[in-house]
């Protein structure tokens, strides 16, 4: 993201001032301001903004028009609409005319500086696909990556699960990546001796063409295939969060899905799978030190690091008979809603030791059907239409 997201805002009425004052932040500057109609256009090609905030009141016939010459004078500036009207009709007739996000007044800064930042970095990632020698990038798979900010909290499994869950259940190809580099369990789960490790693929991820990929990748009989974290700790030293995000790139060209384990800690490593994520997984147990450390990384994602929340949904898991915090109390805890619940199964303990997925060594476990509709869910069969990236639904 660039240092400074310059925005111009154009507003005739009373809430100029107090729109000006919500943008205001270390991130954003308001280099200008303006009325509607053809000093907007103006002024807008006179300071080139990165983003347009428009207000859009009744009678919305001007603001309207002027948010079309703008979209057709500017078309790679994104545009948030802000309105009082919160009018369905109304919402999609500025959409359509070409604002790329709506937001209803009243509107705290926190939302309409977070809306201002997604629009922003959404038309760079467009203006970077549309480079020559970037098309690749466009017709790449689905990356969802598990997160949990306390180790022992049964990531692991749910990584190793899922992905053989949604192999089964979508029949496309699937591939998982262990990127807790020191300590990942990837191929103790399904009885791997590490000889080629994510390390190798970093070393050389400038030649990752799919051919040499897959040489470094192990298949499991499920049909995934895996990549696992060195066997030993030391190897990960000198790799970088660039050359993993080289890898993960490579693979999402070449698999439609690719599940991410991760290591319990925001580093450098993470923090690139995270933002190159579809989808990430939450994962937190019901008891008070894993509670405290979801609220944490909740806290940075999503306003530290202006994460959108559609793209982050919390996984509850229970590797134990439960006698910690109730559901409901955990919700109200962490201010954020439950997307999958995943129960207690004493067989899930039995296919670790075996070395194999529950989902493959007992289909019929409790565990196991859930982790088929979860896989169901991710991938839209159970919602056809839907899909991953339209998952904004909430069990």
């Amino acid at each position: 993201m660039a240092s400074e997201i310059r925005v111009l805002l154009i507003e005739e009425g009373k809430n100029r001032a107090e729109l000006s004052r919500l943008l205001r932040g270390d991130a954003i500057s308001v280099v200008a301001e303006a009325g509607f109609g053809t000093e907007s256009v103006t002024i807008a090609q006179e300071v080139k903004p990165d983003v347009i905030v428009l207000s859009l009141e009744e009678p919305i016939a001007r603001p309207l028009r002027t948010l079309e010459i703008l979209n057709v004078a500017l078309p790679l500036v994104g545009i948030v609409a802000v309105s009082s009207l919160a009018d369905r009709e109304v919402m999609r007739k500025a959409m359509r005319t070409g604002a790329r996000d709506f937001l209803t007044k009243p509107v705290s800064a926190e939302e309409l500086q977070r809306a201002v930042t997604a629009v922003y970095e959404a038309e760079q990632k467009k203006q970077t696909l549309s480079e020559p020698g970037q098309q690749s990038g466009l017709g790449t798979g689905d990356l969802l990556v598990l997160f949990g900010g306390k180790g022992g909290i049964g990531k692991t499994t749910l990584a190793v699960n899922l992905a053989t869950a949604i192999a089964f259940e979508s029949k496309q190809r699937v591939a998982i990546v262990d990127l807790d580099v020191q300590m990942g369990d990837i191929a103790l789960m399904l009885s791997v001796v590490p000889e080629r490790s994510v390390v190798d693929a970093a070393f050389s991820a400038d030649r990752l063409e799919p051919e040499f990929l897959q040489s470094l990748l192990y298949t499991d009989r499920t049909g995934i295939r895996v990549l696992p974290a060195p066997a030993a700790p030391e190897e990960s030293a000198e790799i970088t969060a660039a050359q993993i995000g080289q890898v993960l790139d490579a693979l999402m060209r070449t698999f439609d899905y690719v599940v991410v384990d991760t290591a319990p800690a925001l580093n450098d490593i993470n923090l690139t799978a995270l933002q190159k994520a579809t989808l990430i997984l939450l994962l937190t147990t019901p008891e008070l030190p894993s509670l405290k450390r979801t609220k944490i990384s909740l806290g940075l994602l999503l306003r530290a690091w202006n994460f959108p929340e559609e793209r982050i949904k919390l996984v509850v898991n229970y590797p134990y008979t439960h006698n910690g915090v109730m559901l409901s109390d955990m919700e109200s805890t962490l201010d954020y809603p439950i997307f999958w619940k995943i129960p207690y199964d004493v067989t899930v303990a039995e296919s670790v030791k075996q070395g194999r997925p529950c989902v493959e060594a007992r289909p019929n476990a409790r565990f196991s059907r859930n982790m088929t509709e979860l896989a169901r869910a991710i991938c839209g069969l159970n919602q056809p239409s839907r899909g991953l990236l339209g998952l904004l639904w909430q069990r």
